[in-house]
């Protein structure tokens, strides 16, 4: 008498293992993508503070220069000038880190969708395929 389970036959065990093994290799493959996308992600959050910043340290420099020049009004006291070179100079580095941060990033998990494409493919031909 028979206890009711089978021990798996050979196609099935290999099926098994190429399950197991296709699946095993897709998991590794988002794990390297998810890495690169995560530095890609801590690149633009830089980015984007480094804008943040110098955008609001020329925004209260072009203030305190303005303010400054209001104030005094006689050219013989020059400090606003500076304040407003200081105003340029950091609208100019926010100007350049937003032109960084406009440019369109590189795709994310390109080669897990080039994977699941073929994939895709693939199960669509064995789909046309006749039965044996």
């Amino acid at each position: 008498m028979t206890d009711g389970s089978e021990p798996m036959t050979p196609p099935r065990q290999s099926l098994v293992a190429s399950i197991l093994e296709f699946f095993s290799a897709r998991l590794a493959l988002i794990g390297m993508e998810s890495r690169d996308a995560r530095r890609q992600a801590a690149r633009q959050a830089t980015l984007a503070a480094i804008t943040a910043g110098a955008g609001m340290i020329a925004w209260l420099a072009a203030l305190v220069g303005l303010i400054g020049w209001l104030a005094t009004a006689v050219p013989t006291i020059p400090w606003y000038l500076a304040t407003l070179v200081c105003a340029a100079i950091h609208f100019l580095i926010a100007a350049i880190a937003a032109a960084k941060l406009r440019r369109p990033a590189a795709p994310v998990f390109p080669l897990i969708r080039t994977e699941l494409a073929k994939d895709r493919e693939w199960l669509l031909n064995l789909k046309d395929q006749p039965k044996r």
